[in-house]
């Protein structure tokens, strides 16, 4: 049995000939072109809806217009963070939310926060009608079991500035708590010092 404890979030950040470039306008499909020159030997069992394989490393990709892609099923080994490929469900949000002299490159649209937003809260409530009803790929024998606290950027497990330094390392946890608890200050607290426990 697999068992899914993280829900890990990336952005997808600059360029090699310029880290402080804006990606926000990347689409899945270039997404996919780009990963294929790292990892053409590693596609993933699903493709796009012209056949075309995909090699993404991630499990879900939202597009700056709202756009959900899901390039490789829960459970499924990804190419997203050394040491987690396995017990992690990866997102990654296309945009480069670094900085440039402490000035945010891009921001999350309103559109890419809502559907993070869904994902996360998808994967924490755990109900499996719900994946039939959104049509999530999950590997059989696939066992999910994520906490809020269990929700971090890629740079809490590895030396990296991903999700970008112009979000703070709870901010996709916030999204989450302060929606699902927002009439329940106490849990909302308790959840909070929940994470701060994991980063000790």
């Amino acid at each position: 049995m697999q068992k899914i404890s993280y829900l890990i979030i990336h952005h997808s950040g600059g360029f090699a000939r310029n880290s402080h470039a804006s990606s926000q306008h990347m689409t899945v499909e270039q997404i996919n072109e780009a990963h294929a020159k790292r990892w053409g030997d590693f596609p993933s069992q699903i493709r796009f809806d012209n056949g075309t394989p995909c090699f993404i490393g991630y499990n879900f990709v939202i597009e700056k217009n709202g756009r959900l892609f899901q390039a490789r099923p829960v459970g499924a080994e990804t190419a997203a963070q050394v040491g987690h490929n396995f017990d992690s469900i990866s997102i990654c949000l296309i945009g480069n939310f670094g900085t440039n002299n402490s000035v945010p490159i891009d921001i999350p649209s309103p559109e890419q926060i809502k559907k993070l937003q869904f994902l996360m809260e998808l994967f924490i409530t755990n109900n499996e009608n719900s994946y039939a009803t959104h049509a999530i790929s999950i590997l059989s024998d696939t066992k999910i079991d994520i906490s809020i606290a269990r929700i971090q950027p890629h740079r809490f497990f590895w030396q990296t500035e991903c999700y970008g330094f112009s979000l703070p390392n709870d901010w996709a946890r916030k999204l989450v708590s302060e929606h699902l608890y927002q009439f329940d200050p106490i849990k909302k607290k308790l959840l909070e010092l929940q994470a701060q426990l994991l980063q000790l």
